[in-house]
């Protein structure tokens, strides 16, 4: 339902959230907030919840044309364990070659964590264990492969954009087999 999710626009100085979250997530949005804001949006996604679901763009990827902060994985990942977040890679393998899902966020999806507060998601702990630190970098097919015009156009973007958390919490509870609740009360 609406209500249990908090839209934030990344590109205001001063976001206060005081509600805690089990997920908090950002799927190929942080590439259009400048890199000066990058740290204190990560710590932010770290306040709010012991687990973040994030997808950025690496370098020279592309997208709308508005990008400013395209990275690799590695760069997040350094300002997550600034935190005291980990990666666990452990969605890009299952979702590679799913076609009903967008080749970036098979290309780019991961999950962070806070191991200790984590610790009723076992599997996850085991993701994060068996996870390179940093992750490694990957290039989907996709970015080089021609791309249809027909599936760009099949949905407007305000519609991708309103279905995608529900959405992405659906894939991981069936692929990754662990339980996500999208609000703490």
């Amino acid at each position: 339902a609406p209500h249990e999710f908090m839209r934030l626009d990344f590109t205001k100085e001063e976001i206060k959230v005081t509600k805690e979250f089990d997920l908090a997530m950002t799927l190929e949005a942080i590439m259009h907030v400048p890199k000066s804001r990058a740290r204190n949006i990560i710590r932010l996604l770290t306040q709010i919840a012991p687990v973040v679901l994030f997808s950025s763009p690496v370098p020279n990827q592309g997208g709308t044309g508005m990008e400013v902060n395209e990275q690799w994985p590695s760069y997040w990942a350094n300002l997550f364990k600034e935190n005291g977040y980990l990666a666990a890679d452990c969605l890009r393998d299952m979702i590679w070659t799913d076609e009903r899902i967008e080749w970036w966020y098979r290309q780019n999806m991961l999950i962070f964590a806070d191991k200790n507060r984590i610790e009723h998601l076992p599997e996850l702990i085991k993701a994060i264990d068996a996870t390179p630190q940093p992750p490694l970098s990957r290039i989907h097919p996709g970015l080089y492969l021609p791309r249809s015009p027909k599936r760009a156009t099949d949905f407007s973007c305000g519609e991708i954009i309103q279905a995608l958390p529900k959405v992405t919490l659906r894939a991981i509870k069936q692929r990754v087999n662990i339980p996500i609740v999208a609000d703490i009360h």
